[in-house]
């Protein structure tokens, strides 16, 4: 039993990897689709509402972190008749999220179209619905995260992926175009949360099964240093396609899009290995037990799948690229290296940010994320000609937050 605690993090991250590479598999499939059904230019549109859907739920991972670090603690404490109570109070935060995300967002549908130069509000509205809709996903997400139900949790991107492939070609088929394929993301996001209900349906059903109040912890002190981390993971995992958006047009955002694709393989295995490791790490630290460890491995394996992942998909990108995409993405090929440094600097900061909320280190963290975010921001600006510079603005900016965090933990452990 020792042995087999001693290797959680690996077993279940190769469990939440292997899942994760199955529903990444069904993504690739779906943009490799839609980047032959659709011109560059609607494909590019896809994409920035894909990114702007995810923007505009930056405040759900903070639901989910939350819904997650309760769990983890009446779990610890075996006080498993609480999960219901942590269900009702973050669906109803989440559905009351969701709701204000519409109203407010659909008010500033003519900014929008402004910034991002898209011709339609309903492609806004949609994307907007898309993205309220995470408020309430997160919460079965994250109490599923926090339960350890990691072939549970890491399904729901399964039915998600499945789901939107499926109803997009459908719609777009039938003659809906653009508009039904992002419709389609509203009814894969409604049908992943009916199935994490029925995976959660043992702990919380009946819904009454369990009175009284949430009081045993008190995480709301923590709430803004967990939002302020969100913001700024969504912001560089979906937020840079915006970026480029602002600063070039829909072909080129095509284009990127294409090489993020290939280039984002090993963010899977890195949020995979995140992911299990911040409800292990927030239950060992409840009980008092140290997690350094479990940091350091987690960095030494997205490090090395980070830089192979990178190595193989610069020496077999040109011919991946053709092949999937076609020949008209082939000018994309030039930025297989920017992207590739982005996304290793990607990896290393989504560790780190995980590991650091389950041990409730955040002041810090959160600090050099917001003086990190604008320093990233300033270099973007000042540095934008090209679609590299951009790639490579982002990295230093993620880049310069990890070192410095990792010197900060390094250093406090050798102390202790």
């Amino acid at each position: 039993m020792k042995k087999e605690k001693n290797f959680e993090l690996e077993a279940n991250g190769l469990i939440v990897f292997v899942i994760s590479i199955a529903a990444g598999l069904i993504n690739y499939l779906y943009q490799i689709i839609m980047g032959n059904m659709m011109a560059p230019q609607d494909y590019g549109l896809l994409n920035t509402l894909l990114s702007l859907s995810m923007v505009v739920s930056v405040p759900a991972g903070s639901i989910g972190v939350i819904a997650l670090k309760y769990t983890s603690y009446f779990a610890a404490n075996d006080s498993m008749d609480k999960i219901c109570l942590v269900f009702k109070r973050f669906v109803t935060i989440g559905l009351c999220c969701a709701l204000a995300t519409v109203a407010v967002g659909a008010a500033a549908t003519g900014f929008i179209k402004n910034i991002l130069k898209i011709d339609s509000s309903v492609y806004i509205i949609i994307a907007l619905m898309v993205g309220a809709l995470e408020y309430i996903l997160y919460a079965g997400r994250g109490i599923l995260q926090g339960l350890k139900k990691f072939i549970a949790y890491s399904m729901t991107s399964i039915v998600g992926a499945i789901g939107k492939i499926v109803i997009g070609v459908v719609l777009l088929l039938l003659g809906f175009g653009l508009y039904g394929v992002t419709f389609s993301l509203v009814l894969a996001s409604v049908i992943t949360f009916v199935f994490a209900f029925v995976c959660l349906k043992k702990y919380v059903l009946p819904l009454n099964r369990s009175s009284g109040k949430l009081d045993d912890i008190n995480l709301g002190g923590n709430f803004k240093y967990i939002l302020c981390t969100q913001i700024f993971l969504l912001l560089m995992t979906n937020g840079d396609v915006l970026f480029i958006k602002m600063f070039t047009d829909n072909h080129t955002v095509g284009l990127y899009s294409s090489v993020s694709v290939l280039c984002k393989i090993s963010y899977y295995f890195a949020n995979s290995i995140a992911c299990t490791l911040m409800p292990i790490v927030a239950q060992e630290y409840e009980k008092g037990k140290s997690t350094f460890n479990l940091f350091i491995r987690s960095v030494i394996y997205g490090v090395s799948v980070s830089a192979m992942c990178a190595l193989a998909i610069n020496i077999l990108g040109e011919f991946a690229i053709t092949l999937l995409f076609g020949s008209e993405y082939i000018s994309a090929t030039n930025l297989l290296i920017p992207v590739s440094i982005f996304v290793i600097a990607l990896n290393l900061v989504t560790i780190l940010i995980n590991y650091e909320t389950a041990v409730n280190e955040m002041k810090l963290l959160t600090v050099t994320l917001i003086v990190g975010l604008i320093v990233t921001v300033a270099l973007v600006l000042g540095f934008h000609s090209t679609v590299a510079q951009i790639m490579y603005s982002l990295a230093v900016g993620m880049l310069g937050i990890f070192t410095v965090n990792f010197i900060v933990i390094f250093v406090k452990n050798r102390k202790a």
